[in-house]
């Protein structure tokens, strides 16, 4: 294709644009939502470092915490989990109605696209993630030197609860040798 007849294709499309109001309002609203995606995704960087840290980093943490409960003496914490967890990427939803009319029957036809939006850093590029969402967690199993004791092994699994969010049924508080 030579320049000239680029140059009349995109101004057919801008014609079609400056002609359909809905086609604007996709594209500001396209426009906005990039923007604030862009913008939250480069605010939560320091965020996202210590989430993939992952579930070693939450043990090792967990283990520390649990081991300065009164009683629980040393502790040794192990979560198991279902998958890796899963993203929610941003996209930009593009519809289209048609609207028909034939022997009196009137048919509308709606057409969708969903295009995932992508941002290019550094040379590299990938998909705007808008939410990551953890693993589930399978089980928890604190092994604590004071676990014998009813009451720190009723406060462990209370802790546990807190920071992992895990019902009590997934975590299990047994003595350490």
């Amino acid at each position: 294709m030579d320049s000239a007849n680029v140059k009349e294709k995109l101004k057919v499309v801008v014609e079609k644009i400056k002609a359909n109001k809905n086609i604007q309002i996709v594209i500001v609203v396209a426009i906005c939502v990039i923007a604030v995606v862009v913008y939250f995704a480069a605010s939560g960087t320091k965020k996202k470092k210590t989430e993939t840290q992952g579930s070693v980093s939450t043990a090792t943490e967990l283990e520390s915490a649990l081991s300065a409960i009164k009683g629980a003496g040393k502790t040794k914490v192990m979560i198991s989990y279902d998958g890796e967890g899963s993203v929610v990427p941003a996209e930009t939803v593009n519809s289209s109605s048609t609207v028909t009319t034939k022997d009196g029957v009137v048919t509308e036809k709606t057409v969708e696209n969903k295009n995932t939006i992508l941002v290019s850093s550094g040379g590299n590029s990938g998909a705007v993630i808008l939410e990551r969402k953890p693993p589930e967690i399978i089980g928890i199993i604190v092994i604590a030197e004071g676990a014998g004791d009813p009451s720190v092994a009723v406060k462990l699994i209370r802790a546990v609860q807190t920071v992992t969010g895990a019902s009590a049924d997934k975590i299990t508080v047994f003595e350490m040798e």
